[in-house]
């Protein structure tokens, strides 16, 4: 990929790493975060700021922890070890808690503000960025009085937390169904070849690998249905409990940053701006599709 530095394009190799151990994986996260808070402490400490020495600088350092954090964490998806999954996840706990400290840090928040008070003119994508730089501290936090601002960071880590082990179900999930050869008509013998097969019955996973491939091939649609059905199910028993107080923590978390719903605070930075305009939006498609639908419904049903 290129990144941008000092307005050049620097080339950089792929820096996804499959070679780390649990150890190596435990270790680079405390240098990242170790990186991360002596550069943002030299930002904090500038007594003279400028665009270059606090809103690029700030740029900067988040880009490379993004690029950092992703190196450590994508073992977590793709791993064959267990251990290394859980390393993998266990790093990303530690940085998503530190990441939540970083944003709401006030020392940051306001050597930024003093460089917007100069008033130097900015325009097109700096102009842009430092509006962001400001705008990402406050929905963290900065700007609440300090018990509300405290009770924020322990919601946001709570989300955090819980997201984390929502998808390390996900990832560690090894449901799996069982199939005739014939329940899998259509499926390619090399396929067939690549399934656990016990008493003459094949094991399908709803990994990507196994699902997407019947789902898409075999022709018997009962078989279909199964792993679909499977698919839309799978850690249902685990994840909801989480979905759920996930849910209840963002309503908390938005009441607190002065938003009437999770929603005013997602789509304030999104091209919609509120939810009455996705609903807007979306009603003004349901007139416009429901007889056309009908109609092929129609179609597929004769």
């Amino acid at each position: 990929y290129q990144r941008r530095v000092r307005g050049e394009f620097m080339e950089y190799p792929n820096a996804l790493r499959f070679d780390l151990t649990p150890a190596q994986i435990a270790e680079l996260t405390d240098k990242i975060i170790q990186t991360s808070k002596a550069t943002l402490d030299k930002i904090a400490a500038v007594t003279e700021p400028t665009f270059e020495n606090t809103v690029e600088a700030l740029a900067n350092e988040s880009a490379e922890f993004s690029i950092q954090y992703s190196i450590v964490y994508f073992p977590s998806h793709v791993s064959t070890s267990k251990e290394i999954r859980e390393a993998s996840t266990a790093s990303k706990t530690k940085l998503d808690h530190y990441d939540i400290e970083k944003q709401a840090r006030e020392d940051l928040y306001n050597v930024v503000c003093k460089y917007k008070e100069k008033g130097e003119k900015l325009v097109g994508e700096k102009a842009r960025l430092l509006e962001k730089i400001l705008q990402n501290f406050e929905r963290n936090g900065l700007g609440l009085p300090a018990d509300k601002k405290q009770k924020l960071k322990l919601v946001k880590t709570k989300i955090s937390e819980l997201r984390t082990k929502f998808q390390q179900n996900l990832n560690e999930d090894v449901t799996y169904l069982t199939f005739t050869e014939s329940d899998l008509e259509g499926l390619s013998q090399d396929f067939l070849n690549s399934l656990t097969k016990t008493d003459d019955k094949y094991q399908v996973t709803l990994k990507y690998p196994e699902l997407f491939p019947v789902l898409q091939k075999a022709k018997i649609e009962e078989t279909r249905k199964r792993m679909t059905i499977a698919s839309l199910s799978k850690c249902q028993h685990n994840n909801i409990p989480l979905l759920e107080e996930i849910v209840e923590l963002r309503k908390e978390e938005a009441s607190l940053l002065g938003y009437e719903s999770h929603a005013d605070y997602m789509l304030e930075i999104r091209m919609a701006k509120n939810p009455k305009r996705v609903f807007d939006f979306l009603n003004d498609l349901i007139e416009k599709l429901l007889e056309p639908g009908k109609q092929e419904l129609k179609q597929l049903l004769e």
